[in-house]
């Protein structure tokens, strides 16, 4: 913290509002606006204010009765993502490695999170000039790429309907699906085999191979996908990155406490 302030990156009022936050830990669950600055050790006007702010995005919650704060929704929405992206990573990551030492292509492990894919973690082969621009942490619409496609097949219809009245499928190349109900055929088709396949219907000459990560409910909770550039790959590579991505989801679906199919 030191070294920020003599930097001049130091936010005096983000410390306060990170300070009460934390003011939230062991067994307190809740508190009142005196206690809250008698914690953080914050005037009780810049408490108020404070609080006010947090109240308004969801990270504190205020009861109107007893006058106690507690922690909002969106604390627990971003523990939630934060505690899959490590365990779905953590466990994963032994895997990820093998496998691109096997395919050499770049790989990633997407989930959706707030309707949104979100890229989680990420190999890339460092011998290729080639390099994908899709950094862990970024957002895409739900449907992108092989991946956004395997994650919406194993969701309800209603979700699905939902998903794309709100992100409508756009044509980012001359190959991209733009009709709903063929869209929700390919979904059937993946759910069917068990992967999804998309060949520059997102970006021109890039390719993608994508696999379900189930949890121990047996849940999806994420999907694992491949992307290469499409002419890199003759049919029967391009079969091989298919098996073996399918092999490696199913391994590591296993090792998330999954039964054997």
């Amino acid at each position: 913290m030191n070294a920020s302030k003599t930097e001049g990156f130091y936010n005096k009022s983000l410390e306060r509002a990170l300070q009460i936050l934390l003011s939230f830990k062991n067994e307190r669950r809740s508190a009142t606006l005196t206690e809250i600055a008698r914690v953080a050790r914050i005037p009780k006007s810049t408490s108020l204010r404070l609080c006010a702010t947090l109240v308004e995005y969801g990270f504190l919650r205020l009861d109107e009765q007893t006058k106690e704060y507690s922690p909002g929704l969106s604390l627990f929405e971003l523990g939630e993502l934060v505690l899959e992206s490590f365990s779905v990573s953590k466990i994963a990551s032994p895997y990820l490695d093998k496998l691109q030492e096997s395919v050499r292509q770049t790989l990633f492990i997407d989930v959706l999170r707030d309707d949104y894919l979100v890229h989680v973690d990420k190999r890339e082969d460092l011998s290729s000039p080639i390099r994908f621009g899709l950094q862990v942490g970024r957002r895409r619409p739900p449907h992108y790429g092989a991946a956004g496609c395997v994650l919406m097949a194993y969701l309800p219809d209603d979700e699905v309907e939902r998903l794309l009245e709100e992100f409508p499928l756009p044509e980012s190349t001359k190959k991209s699906i733009t009709d709903k109900d063929l869209f929700k055929e390919r979904l059937g088709t993946i759910r069917s085999r068990g992967y999804a396949m998309e060949d520059g219907e997102v970006v021109d000459m890039i390719s993608g191979v994508s696999a379900p990560i189930h949890d121990h409910t047996g849940a999806v909770v994420a999907a694992l996908a491949v992307a290469y550039v499409s002419h890199s790959l003759s049919t029967e590579e391009a079969m091989r990155v298919v098996r073996e991505t399918v092999a490696t989801a199913g391994v590591i679906s296993r090792a998330m406490g999954c039964p054997a199919p």
